[in-house]
């Protein structure tokens, strides 16, 4: 190893026990943080927040087809997805290291663009109105063909699955949450001791309903409610060491609907067998909003370049990184204003990370601005099962599909165009890039 090479690591060194040997602001990360009363020095705690966050959405959506004798999943669009709110919080300490908090966001604006995908690398179009399955569709949601002559090149009849490019709009106030943290260890009353948070919320269905049946415009915006209780638990671990305090969290979310929820049997005539809703063997419920569960991992460091416990000023560097995974279920995604209903969604992860800066300038004062980027793996935006075999024409023979194509045994919800394997709507290279800031008033 060359001199040079010893000095930088000498230098590195060196600077990491200085970082590790600076005295410890009392109190923990940002994301530990519980505010707390009753305590002598601290008689009382209020945090109020206020944001203002921009997140973009971009996407690749592809379709199922038949190709060389395979099935190729062939790219038909391009999503984009912009939407601007404002994030609201207020936390109140009402015993030692114990919180009540209650939070939710008023959304300026959620507009979605789905468009042709343009040209390729080599300036050759890729999918355009002439070669697009989803403009020149020849099948019916019930699987019939919309004319005879319909097929081949010919595309005679065609009627398009829903028209591109295409554009929604969105926006109101999200539902609220209220819920609790509490801080069974903590570093600022032992500092031997990490900094231990568990953390309830309750999701409140308060939001005016979705109805992705209906047109939007930008004069007039559609809701964004999806009318589901969701129960959020989580734990959180934080352990300042000198000038750096690293956190790791982990957080479950468990929804169930709540009444009036979307079904798309409100609208049976937007389905291939809507006259089965209500038959009996297809409530509304069957063919109803059906929320996705959420599981998490998050972890990362505060660093602090500067901090000044006795002027209670502080700069710190947040970096972090998350991993989440969403289960399956039918939802509001993507192409659910495209497609005016409700479309069953493949499970799928979200992998990805954040920077950000939090700044104290004063005892009572706080600003924070950050910056996000994630990923969402490959997942299928369609693909409802075809229907239930009421019959039991298959008895325990579960490798079988026995289900009487005309009869009450198909799933009203299921679309012959886009749910059918070989004809479904999959989404691939989506990022989702976040900017939020936020100040912040601590009494």
């Amino acid at each position: 190893m060359s001199l040079h090479s010893h000095a930088r690591l000498s230098l590195l060194a060196a600077g990491l026990a200085v970082a590790l040997s600076v005295p410890a602001q009392v109190g923990a990360a940002e994301l530990t943080r519980v505010a707390s009363s009753f305590d002598l020095d601290n008689p009382f705690d209020l945090d109020l927040e206020l944001g203002y966050a921009r997140t973009q959405k971009r996407a690749k959506i592809t379709r199922e087809r038949h190709q060389d004798g395979h099935i190729a999943n062939v790219i038909e669009m391009r999503y984009h997805q912009v939407t601007q709110e404002m994030p609201m919080r207020l936390a109140i300490g009402i015993y030692q290291d114990l919180e009540l908090h209650v939070g939710a966001s008023l959304v300026f604006s959620d507009q979605k663009l789905w468009r042709f995908p343009g040209l390729d690398e080599d300036g050759k179009v890729i999918t355009n109105e002439n070669n697009s399955t989803v403009v020149n569709n020849c099948v019916n949601p019930d699987g019939s063909l919309v004319d005879p002559g319909c097929k081949g090149d010919s595309f005679a009849g065609a009627q398009p699955i829903f028209p591109i490019p295409g554009q929604s709009y969105r926006g109101g106030f999200s539902n609220i949450t209220v819920g609790t943290k509490w801080a069974p260890l903590s570093d600022r009353r032992d500092d031997t001791k990490p900094k231990w948070v568990l953390g309830f919320d309750y999701t409140i269905p308060s939001s005016s309903l979705n109805n992705p049946s209906k047109p939007t415009s930008a004069s007039d915006p559609g809701n964004i409610g999806d009318m589901a209780h969701r129960l959020t638990v989580s734990t959180a671990l934080s352990k300042r060491l000198g000038a750096i305090d690293p956190y790791v969290k982990l957080h479950y979310t468990f929804p169930t609907r709540a009444t009036g929820y979307y079904s798309n049997c409100r609208n049976p005539e937007n389905l291939g067998s809507g006259g089965n809703c209500g038959s009996g063997a297809w409530t509304f419920a069957d063919a109803g909003y059906k929320p996705q569960q959420v599981a998490g991992l998050l972890f990362g460091a505060e660093f602090f370049p500067y901090d000044d416990p006795m002027r209670k000023q502080s700069v710190s560097i947040d970096l972090q990184a998350a991993g989440s995974y969403v289960s399956s279920g039918r939802v509001y995604n993507e192409l659910s204003d495209a497609a005016g209903k409700l479309l069953w969604t493949e499970e799928y992860m979200t992998i990805g990370g954040s920077i950000g800066v939090n700044a104290r300038p004063v005892e009572y004062v706080q600003f924070r601005l950050s910056a996000s980027l994630y990923h969402e793996t490959e997942h299928f935006l369609s693909g409802e099962q075809i229907g239930k075999d009421i019959n039991n024409a298959c008895g325990d023979d579960t490798s079988r599909a026995c289900v009487d194509l005309g009869t009450n045994e198909v799933n009203p919800t299921f679309d012959f165009r886009y749910d059918m394997p070989g004809r479904r709507f999959r989404i691939s290279e989506t990022s989702v890039f976040s900017v939020m800031a936020t100040g912040v008033l601590n009494f």
